[in-house]
Formats: structure tokens, C-alpha cells, sequence
């Protein structure tokens, strides 16, 4: 399995995937040719991991099989029933089909990979995830002096697996590795400074896990309190910098965890933003209703929560109920089988390695929060996030950390 192979397709994967999906001055026929190369390349991976079964956990497999399976169903009932635009069904179905190619691609990479590859890709990733992120919405908020055009993936999931990974290094690496966690501290303040309020809450329950994860090793209870010390220094730092950047948007929207604080659940449903998550949540309960058991498929629009009329753009709602309008309750039951076992198996490859497992954790964790703006594989960064994870499984399975490895400026040891 160690082949240059996998390592440059896995590359070409989450490079490119974090560039061309959401860029909107990249022309669709590149997309659609990205799409096209992703495909092959996961065909690629998936045919070299059959000849080498052994080391393909079953339950990835199987999660992978089950994905496939209810987008094979949806594109029978495409055809079937010609409704639908193809092109819009494409776009709908577009992160559904970039998951389980995403799996492939990444589990052929951990398997080829040494860590310190592995951790690279991911803290080059999750810095530019976060960087593209804080700008495009810093743009989409209306922020001063904010020039830069959109050039990448602006999604919180794409900076999660290196901030948790900077988390797990620092809690249960035998050496302190003070350069993992000033990596996830300087992520993190990047994140902020979009203004995202969500992002406050992932933090804060990715730090936790990492605390909790701490308590169980022995003789590192200082290390809790570094790493709490750091967080709040750092939290008061990238707010004292928002308040004169972008014309304070992110200073000004934290405000509102003290309006909740101090008014309760008025201020909380007096707030435009959850006004309209709530309106998607009774919208997609009630589209749901409609057709319970097979949903009503991918390409359908939806009415903006804004405004109330259906436009041709808008294809989801921010609602986890989503998937059940889209694929029934027989279509989320597998996809929710699907995500469990992927994740499940991955956590399991990396039973020995306590670095990688308690960054997983962590990751899974911080990601649970975001399950509450929608279903996961509506994310546009999903695909990257799932990657990303199921490579670290995979090069844990092959090369669990060193307990004595000498400090390494990506946490690694060289290999």
C-alpha cells in the first residue's frame, strides 16, 4: 500500500476540493470537471483497497456502501420520474455524492501516509479553511475595509479536524506540545473574527472534550489549566482585535450571548437569525409531512427563510430535518447508519494511538454542534471534514505515536 499514489490523489482531493466546490469565480464546467476527477480518483482508491481487503474496516465499508445505495436509489427516482431538473439534482445531491468518494480517497491516503504528511495536509487545510471562512462572511455581513474577494470553501467544518488535532496533541502527548496548541489557539481567533456566534459554542465544546480527555491521564491536571488559561487569554485578545477590525462585527455579535444572559429566552427568539431557524424547522417538519416514508428527493427548491418565496438557488433549509424532506425516513435511517459507522470504525482504527483518538473525539464533538444548523452532509465541508478524519484513523492504524518521540513542530514524530 506504500505507493506515491495515494499521497499526490489525496492531495489533489482536499486541495482542490477546498478551492473549486464553493469558488464562485471558477466556471461550473471546471466544477463539474473536478467532480468528474473525483469520481475516477475514488474509483481508483476504492478498486486498490478491494485487492487489500484486510485492511479495509468493515464498517466503513458499509457506511460506504449504504451512501451509495440511497443516491443510487435517488437517481433511479430522477429517471424515473423526470420532474426534476438533472442539473439542479446534481447540485442538490452534490455533497451526498463527494461523501462516501471522500472516505475512499481518504482511507487510501492514511494507509500510504506517514503522520507527519498526514498532519500537515491538515493544518494547511485548516488554516486556509479558516482563513476563506472569516472572509466570506465577514464580506456577507457587510464588514469595513474588508476587500478580499471569496477564493475558497467557507465552511466551519474545514478548520475542525486541525483545531482538534492541535487539541489532542497538546492533551495527551507525553511531551507538551506547545506549538500544536498556539496553532489551534491562532485558528481559532481567526474563526472569531468572522463573527459566527455558532463558532463560540463548537470552540467551547471542543476545549471541554479536551479537558475531559485530560483528567484521564495522570499528572497533567496543569495542563487543564494552561490550556483553559490560553483559551480565555486568547478568546479576550481576538476580541479586543475585533472590536477595531471590520467595523467590530464580531465584538458586536457576541454581545448577544450577554442579551441572553441577562433577558433569557425573549432575547434569544427576538433575534433575526433564530427567528429564521425556527421558521425552517416548521417548514421542513411540514414538507416532511408531505411524503414521511421516501421524501421528496434531491432538486427540489425551497422557500428563503428571509423572504418567503421559492427561489431556483436555494436547495436546503438550516434544519437537520432537511434529510428527512429530501430522502424519507427510510433514506436517513441508512445515512444516519452510514455516518455511524464511518465515524465509528475510525475511531476504533485508532484505538492505540490516544493523540489520534482523543483528536477524533474531539472533532466529533465540536461537529455535533454544528448538526444543530443542519445535517452534516448538506455541508459543502463535510466531505473535507470526513477525509481528513478518516486519514488520521488510517495512518493510526499503521503507525500509532511514539511515547517517547522526541518534540516535533507539527506534534509528530519523524517518519
Amino acid at each position: 500500500m506504500r505507493t506515491n499514489g495515494p499521497l499526490p490523489r489525496g492531495i489533489i482531493f482536499a486541495a482542490g476540493y477546498v478551492v473549486v466546490v464553493q469558488n464562485a469565480g471558477i466556471p461550473v464546467a471546471l466544477k463539474l470537471a473536478f467532480l468528474g476527477l473525483t469520481l475516477v480518483i475514488a474509483a481508483v482508491s476504492c478498486a486498490r483497497l478491494v485487492r487489500r481487503a484486510d485492511r479495509v474496516p468493515w464498517g466503513i465499508g458499509m457506511g460506504v456502501a449504504l451512501c451509495v445505495t440511497v443516491l443510487a436509489v435517488g437517481f433511479v427516482s430522477l429517471v424515473w420520474t423526470p420532474s426534476t431538473d438533472p442539473q439542479d439534482w446534481l447540485r442538490d445531491a452534490l455533497t451526498y455524492i463527494f461523501f462516501p468518494a471522500a472516505v475512499l480517497i481518504g482511507l487510501e491516503f492514511g494507509l500510504a501516509a506517514t503522520r507527519r504528511q498526514v498532519f500537515t495536509l491538515l493544518w494547511v487545510i485548516g488554516a486556509f479553511g479558516a482563513l476563506a471562512f472569516t472572509v466570506t462572511w465577514l464580506q456577507r455581513r457587510g464588514a469595513e475595509g474588508v476587500d478580499i474577494e471569496s477564493f475558497g470553501l467557507a465552511s466551519s467544518f474545514v478548520p475542525i479536524p486541525a483545531i482538534a488535532l492541535g487539541l489532542g496533541l497538546f492533551c495527551t502527548s507525553v511531551k507538551v506540545r506547545v506549538l500544536a496548541l498556539v496553532g489551534t489557539l491562532a485558528l481559532s481567533g481567526v474563526l472569531v473574527l468572522s463573527g459566527g456566534r455558532t463558532i463560540w459554542v463548537y470552540l467551547a465544546v471542543g476545549f471541554f472534550v479536551a479537558c475531559s480527555i485530560t483528567l484521564l491521564y495522570r499528572g497533567r491536571a496543569l495542563r487543564i489549566g494552561v490550556l483553559l488559561a490560553t483559551a480565555v487569554v486568547s478568546a479576550i485578545g481576538a476580541l479586543t482585535l475585533s472590536a477595531g477590525l471590520a467595523g467590530g462585527i464580531a465584538a458586536d455579535r457576541v454581545q448577544w450571548f450577554s442579551r441572553v444572559m441577562e433577558n433569557g429566552w425573549t432575547a434569544f427568539i427576538n433575534d433575526g437569525s433564530a427567528i429564521e431557524r425556527v421558521r425552517a424547522q416548521e417548514w421542513a417538519h411540514q414538507l416532511w409531512m408531505a411524503d414521511p416514508v421516501w421524501g421528496r428527493g434531491w432538486g427540489q427548491p425551497f422557500q428563503s427563510v428571509s423572504t418567503g418565496v421559492v427561489t431556483g438557488s436555494i436547495f436546503t433549509l438550516d434544519s437537520p430535518l432537511i434529510v428527512l424532506v429530501k430522502v424519507g425516513l427510510v433514506g436517513t435511517i441508512l445515512l444516519v447508519v452510514a455516518l455511524l459507522l464511518v465515524f465509528g470504525s475510525s475511531v476504533r482504527l485508532a484505538r492505540t494511538d490516544p493523540q489520534i483518538r482523543a483528536s477524533l473525539l474531539i472533532a466529533l464533538a465540536m461537529a455535533l454542534v454544528l448538526t444543530l444548523n443542519g445535517f452534516p452532509l448538506e455541508n459543502r465541508g463535510f466531505s473535507v471534514f470526513v477525509f481528513c478524519l478518516v486519514a488520521q484513523a488510517a495512518v493510526a492504524s499503521r503507525q500509532p505515536a511514539e511515547l517517547s518521540a522526541r518534540p516535533h513542530l507539527l506534534g509528530a514524530s519523524p517518519a
